[in-house]
């Protein structure tokens, strides 16, 4: 372990925050009972030391230190002001303080240890940094000065003759955390207050994978002694020995495939790891394990590759599997069938009545209403006899790899009748494909005829809404308590084909442009935009009542329907290093993937790094997501390091995405650097949550919510950095185009609600900090401190579909300085007098000031210009307590400009501008209606030609003339007769206050 004997400054670390942080998964099962895991067995300690920095001397020292450091590459002492002795923080050490062994007069050697106890209950830690000088020794409490030694860089106590029989063994120290950086930046700033400051310098402890064993020095036992609760045992533990062996003799589960002879498999291209380990997953679990295990790898030359997808058995055969792969290079080649991929998906459950896929009789074409079966055949009686209206079938036809149908080749349908007799099912709409009796036959089979599956499921009778937790099925027969539904819609993205039309779509500029068409905008895929996961808790009948509520409507009118999937639950992915062995040949994104998730429950990724090698050339990297979720419940990811992608063109090269009715799941602590977007949540259906994590020179947005109808997304404590020279281009982006650092809604997959961005950071960020894209409503910002950007606020026209606006946007707290561009860009393209951006717009609390634009920085970017606020085709703009100061300006333009914008309130609004800059232009009103409240300007200079400063600019244009239902106020220090030009027009009151 790279590890420096220093410790991190004392009078700084005074000052952190932080503390001792655990890993617990909890399901809460129908019943409302628990059940509960750790999945540490040993605390890990994370610290904030950015708050013990009081003067620009102390963030010297911490450049200092961090540089000698390199970053996150070595480790160093922590000195843990509330906890840093054997005894309590008040008291002195004494050699009496902790029991650290028994002697049996061979011993030699002890690790110091501390015994956090309460009540009856204890946990040991290891201490393997004592402060040097500082330890003391006892044998059966009489103090030992001489004949022992303590390493101070291990915790390693040994004596020069061993410690007799029963002899209890103690010891009292001071210590140290051993920690190391978890950032390679650091963020240091002009802050408000003080001389200099950093943002954020989170420490993480770094933990052994040793065992402590626990010593409990003998005691007298009380008269009524506590009793206990039952201890839940250990769950089984399987090594590599266990997994890469022999299993032609272990017994496989119920009748899948016998094992074969995987002596020395699992780490080389030739002898890969996917094959034996799921079927170790899926036979041994199963038969020895199936509540619970642990697989821990550690492969014999550090290596585990990987050239094929490697699946898990789902929660019907086994659950609460542990994977450990810490410590292990995870080498992904590509096989004759997929790239190695941990493909974790749960599977879809077929009606018990079905044994086998029934097999497609004669053609049926795209745009046919009706499916032929093979005749005579018992799966096809099987089928009939057990469809009814309303049930839910899966066609699948041409096979283009061993086991695998693409999107083109599956299609899922409703039953409208069936017909016995003639063998014929009749489906409730159009087929989307050709359905041929025979397709062509692959190198992997014999033969490929279309299939017909039964799916245990049914249409919904009646609507259910968004809060709800009821749903009426068609048929429900054969469900039970605590199964697991997909509950959805076939509701697709485009305003004919969704609920949407009335929240964003103005009926009167309703234009083509709002006509999604297919394959043209998708590729032939259709995209479901309303699915989600939901466990039964009661059923009676046909009415199913689900653990939780529904994220969104589930309409009848949009053929509402739920399906049972077995899916993989309480599952745990620990540690690795993912890397490309192979290079990826422009590989597509879904099949290039590290680690991809459906129908996954309450399950775990923490502690892995994507594509952090710097020696693995671009090709060798992934070009879709490191790590992807669709429709689960209850996920995390933890902890997690993702590096620069192999390609980053238009839907590639990301770190993490919730998609597809993800639902309640969780990125937090984690580092994403160079990727397309680190963060998307794509149709996600309620819950999901990114916090804590650091986004870094990502070549579009970082973190993004990317349309097709994501709800109740929160996006929190979250902090994103962009240097554009450390950033890549992306081929379809132009190398000056202003990136997102968190962008709310997308321009071609819309529709967004009820998003929540709180607390975050945007530092260093060359682009926009936030950008709002029309097309989403009910977003509230609540907490963002900007420092060094381009633009602090974008919600520009929406460049695929213009028609659109927002609804309900709330953006509050904001701190800002150092911005390089203009301070915010509210407006449509079109000045035609009817478009319109948002309806509902709340902008409060914000402080914009202190340097830049106000000071002007040497270099605007992204062009020459540093503009002030354009608010541009608004209905309802509400600006609230506002301070700018030092404001300024270049190139003859306005502080605010307000064009066709209807009913806007000002209060509370203060302006000062900087003496020595150039801003000569005040407020600019065009085309506004009902404007009102009150706004302080100060500072405004003359112009360069000469002249007085102009305060305020009436410029109608050919649009409605300005009116006010109440008085607009503008106090100023330009004396008794300020510059007004134009105006105010007829039926306007303004009032002018002379401060």
């Amino acid at each position: 372990m790279a590890f420096h004997e220093v410790r991190f400054p004392d009078d700084i670390s005074r000052g952190a925050r932080g503390g001792p942080s655990r890993r617990t998964q909890i399901v809460e099962l129908s019943s409302g009972a628990e059940e509960r895991n750790a999945s540490w067995s040993d605390s890990r300690r994370r610290y904030d030391c950015s708050y013990g920095i009081r003067r620009a001397d102390d963030l010297a020292a911490v450049v200092s230190f961090f540089e000698a450091r390199n970053g996150r590459l070595y480790g160093f002492r922590f000195k843990d002001w509330a906890d840093y002795k054997s005894c309590f923080p008040s008291q002195v050490p004494s050699a009496s303080d902790q029991v650290i062994g028994i002697g049996d007069a061979t011993q030699t050697e002890f690790q110091l240890q501390k015994l956090y106890t309460s009540s009856s209950h204890s946990w040991p830690r290891s201490i393997e940094k004592p402060v040097t000088g500082s330890v003391l020794v006892a044998f059966d409490s009489v103090d030992q000065p001489i004949g022992w030694a303590v390493d101070a860089a291990t915790g390693l106590i040994t004596f020069t003759v061993a410690p007799g029989d029963g002899v209890v063994v103690t010891a009292g120290f001071q210590f140290d955390v051993p920690v190391r950086f978890d950032s390679d930046d650091l963020d240091v700033t002009l802050s408000f207050e003080r001389l200099g400051s950093i943002t954020s310098i989170p420490l993480v402890e770094i933990r052994k994978r040793a065992e402590v064993v626990v010593v409990v020095p003998p005691v007298v036992p009380p008269v009524d002694p506590p009793v206990d609760p039952p201890v839940e045992p250990e769950l089984p533990t399987f090594l590599w020995a266990d997994v890469f062996a022999d299993h032609r003799l272990t017994p496989p589960y119920l009748d899948n495939t016998p094992g074969q002879d995987w002596t020395g498999w699992g780490d080389t291209a030739s002898n890969s790891a996917e094959v034996p380990l799921e079927w170790f997953l899926h036979n041994v679990l199963p038969n020895d394990a199936p509540t619970g295990a642990i697989v821990d790898l550690d492969s014999p030359n550090g290596a585990i590759h990987i050239k094929g997808r490697m699946q898990p058995p789902s929660r019907s055969r086994a659950k609460n599997v542990t994977l450990d792969l810490s410590g292990n290079v995870i080498e992904r080649g590509e096989g004759d069938d997929y790239w190695g991929q941990f493909f974790l998906w749960g599977e879809k459950v077929n009606d018990p009545a079905m044994t086998s896929e029934a097999v497609i009789g004669a053609d049926s074409s795209a745009g046919d209403t009706v499916l032929y079966l093979k005749d005579p055949d018992p799966d096809t009686d099987a089928l009939l006899s057990a469809a009814v209206p309303g049930s839910i079938i899966e066609i699948r036809t041409n096979t283009t790899r061993k086991s695998y149908h693409p999107d083109e080749s599956r299609t899922t349908c409703f039953v409208a009748s069936i017909n016995a007799t003639a063998k014929t099912i009749t489906v409730q709409d159009p087929l989307e494909i050709d359905v041929p009796k025979d397709n062509p036959v692959g190198s992997w089979e014999t033969s490929d005829p279309s299939t017909v599956t039964l799916l245990q499921g049914s249409l919904l009778q009646n609507n259910a809404a968004a809060g709800s937790s009821t749903i009426v099925m068609a048929n429900a027969l054969g469900l039970s308590v605590g199964d697991w539904l997909v509950v959805g819609t076939a509701e697709l993205p485009g305003h004919l084909n969704n609920q949407f039309m009335d929240f964003l779509v103005d009926p009167n500029q309703i234009g083509p442009d709002l006509d999604i068409t297919y394959p043209a905008d998708y590729g032939g895929t259709l995209i479901a935009i309303n699915e989600e996961l939901h466990q039964i808790a009661v059923i009676t009948g046909n009415t199913v009542t689900l653990a939780g509520t529904l994220g969104k409507n589930k309409l009848v009118a949009w053929q509402a329907f739920a399906f049972k999937v077995d899916p993989i639950e309480d599952f745990t992915l620990i540690g690795g290093s993912f890397v490309g062995a192979k290079a990826h040949g422009s590989a597509a994104a879904w099949d290039h993937q590290y680690i991809w998730c459906r129908f996954m429950v309450n399950s775990l990724i923490r502690d892995c790094a994507f594509d952090t090698d710097p020696t693995k050339t671009t090709n060798l990297r992934r070009t879709g997501q490191a790590v992807r979720f669709d429709t689960g419940d209850g996920n995390v990811m933890d902890n997690l390091t993702i590096g620069r992608p192999g390609s980053i063109s238009a839907g590639e090269g990301y770190g993490v995405s919730f998609r597809k009715g993800e639902r309640n799941s969780v990125i937090r602590n984690s580092y994403i650097e160079g990727c397309r977007h680190s963060i998307e949540f794509w149709s996600s259906s309620g819950g999901c949550i990114a916090e804590d994590n650091h986004c870094a020179h990502d070549t579009s947005s970082s973190i993004d919510t990317h349309g097709n109808w994501n709800t109740g997304i929160i996006i929190r404590r979250n902090l994103v950095t962009r240097d554009r020279t450390s950033a890549a281009v992306s081929p379809d982006l132009d190398p000056n185009e202003a990136t997102d650092a968190i962008r709310i809604g997308n321009n071609k997959f819309i529709f967004d609600e009820n998003i929540q961005v709180l607390d975050n950071q945007v530092i260093g960020y060359d682009g926009n900090a936030l950008s709002i894209v029309p097309g989403c409503w009910d977003v509230t910002v609540d907490g963002l401190i900007i420092d060094r950007c381009w633009r602090i606020l974008n919600m520009k026209q929406n460049s695929r579909h213009s028609d659109l606006f927002m609804r309900d946007i709330v953006i509050r707290n904001v701190n800002a300085i150092n911005i390089k561009d203009r301070w915010l860009d509210i407006r449509h393209n079109s000045h035609n007098g009817s478009r319109m951006q948002a309806k509902g717009l709340l902008l409060k609390d914000w402080t914009i000031g202190a340097a830049g634009p106000t000071g002007l920085p040497a270099n605007p970017e992204p062009g020459t210009e540093v503009t002030g606020m354009y608010f541009l085709h608004v209905d309802g703009l509400t600006l609230e307590n506002w301070t700018i100061t030092d404001a300024n300006l270049t190139n003859d333009n306005w502080l605010m400009v307000f064009d066709e914008i209807n009913d806007v309130t000002l209060t509370n609004v203060v302006i000062d501008c900087l003496a020595s800059g150039e801003a000569d232009k005040g407020i600019n009103f065009n085309n506004a209606t009902n404007i009102r409240g009150g706004i302080t300007l100060t500072g405004l200079l003359p112009p360069q030609g000469g002249g007085d400063p102009f305060l305020v600019y009436f410029n109608d244009g050919t649009g409605t003339p300005s009116s006010t239902d109440t008085a607009l106020t503008i106090t100023h220090d330009l004396g008794a007769s300020p510059k007004v030009l134009g105006g105010p027009p007829a039926g306007f009151a303004l009032n002018l206050v002379q401060v």
